[in-house]
């Protein structure tokens, strides 16, 4: 059976504002909601690397003050920076997904199905939960290429999908997500929480909510219950769409891509 949502089968009204924003200025305030949750697995990625440089450095130091003899101080040393400069490289490895991620979206440039796959694949590993405790499988049709035209307006819609179901996942602890790539199809599939098929629609309506009550922030000015609207339609004006869909206990949110005139 479907897991339901703890908190009913209804969808609920929350906070609306006096006006619905712009979907694009929805982006903008969704997606750096997004890069905001991604600085905590940041620091706890960094963090490994750079203790080791600090304790190498400080090691370093010491051999300068201890060691008497310069063929056994150039012994320690070069020992020493041989592991520093591996520290070194693994820091840049960890930093260079998120540069990547970045250049991707604001230079907004066409994107290839491989070059989606890698970000996603590199940034989920920046939440925690995710890393630990989640099984990944990620899927690229071999047909797939060049999947959209703006890097910059379809990473923040793929990230806005991705949030929602890892958002799903840690509410009941649940562990496994798939991300399929086609050429004209991009699905994220998910064991979360879930949701009540009847009410599918309703979700991409403004100011409508399905999370458990204690996902709710107590802000009115929470801009809550709108981000499967403003992903569908942004999507829109591309000619593509957005959908979610139950298969048993699992949770499938679609991007559904312009198809390329050839």
């Amino acid at each position: 059976m479907p897991k339901e949502n703890k908190n009913g089968k209804k969808p609920r009204w929350v906070h609306p504002m006096s006006q619905i924003p712009e979907p694009w200025i929805l982006l903008n305030y969704y997606f750096s909601s997004f890069k905001g949750k991604l600085l905590k697995g940041l620091i706890h990625n960094v963090n490994s690397p750079i203790q080791n440089i600090s304790f190498l450095i400080e090691f370093a130091l010491q051999d300068l003050k201890t060691i008497k003899t310069s063929d056994k101080l150039l012994e320690y040393c070069t020992a020493r920076f041989s592991t520093l400069k591996k520290q070194l490289v693994k820091l840049t490895e960890v930093l260079r997904p998120i540069e990547l991620f970045e250049r991707l979206v604001y230079e907004d440039r066409p994107l290839t199905a491989l070059e989606l796959s890698e970000t996603v694949r590199e940034l989920l590993l920046y939440d925690l939960y995710c890393k630990h405790h989640v099984k990944v499988n990620l899927d690229v049709a071999s047909k797939a290429s060049l999947l959209f035209p703006n890097s910059g307006t379809l990473i923040p819609v793929v990230c806005q999908l991705l949030d929602n179901a890892l958002t799903a996942l840690k509410t009941i602890k649940a562990d496994k997500l798939t991300i399929h790539i086609t050429e004209t199809e991009i699905h994220i599939i998910d064991n979360g929480c879930g949701f009540d098929i009847s009410n599918a629609a309703q979700l991409f309506e403004p100011w409508i909510s399905n999370w458990p009550l204690e996902l709710l922030p107590e802000e009115e000015q929470s801009h809550l219950g709108l981000g499967l609207y403003w992903t569908k339609k942004i999507m829109e004006a591309y000619n593509g769409s957005v959908a979610i869909s139950r298969n048993q206990d699992t949770t499938i949110s679609t991007i559904y891509l312009p198809r390329s005139e050839k």
